[in-house]
């Protein structure tokens, strides 16, 4: 049992990937798909200058280059994925999916031990105000 929740855990864990790709096909405009991709780097980014300013520890210290936990940047780019999209497309389909997806994501990072609970939400907070920000 404990070998089918790990093959799990690695495929939610891959999840985003997949929740870029299709997003950015439900863009369809060139320039659209850009600006998101964009964003999702600039989320990156924002991420790791907070990282490693506040400098909070994973739950596990078992990260060579990533240490730092709060927040969570698998959170901060679900939920500005989920919210961004729906904000873009109106598909209330692929919203579901993505929120699911999102729920999914968060769940992965808890059970894994990657972070707390509050480097979780606060990820998936400055994810919904970015997606707010830039729509």
């Amino acid at each position: 049992m404990n070998t089918f929740i790990d093959g799990i855990s690695k495929i939610v864990y891959y999840l985003p990937l997949l929740n870029i790709t299709l997003s950015s096909y439900f863009l369809k405009q060139r320039e659209k798909i850009q600006n998101f991709l964009l964003l999702i780097v600039f989320n990156v980014i924002i991420n790791y200058i907070i990282k490693f300013s506040l400098k909070e520890p994973r739950p596990i210290d078992n990260h060579k280059f990533d240490i730092y936990g709060m927040p969570s940047g698998h959170s901060q780019i679900m939920t500005f994925l989920t919210f961004y999209i729906y904000y873009k497309t109106k598909n209330i389909n692929l919203f579901i999916f993505n929120f699911i997806s999102t729920i999914l994501v968060l769940i992965q990072r808890y059970k894994s031990n990657e972070h707390s609970l509050e480097q979780i939400l606060f990820g998936s907070f400055i994810g919904f105000i970015f997606s707010t920000f830039f729509n």
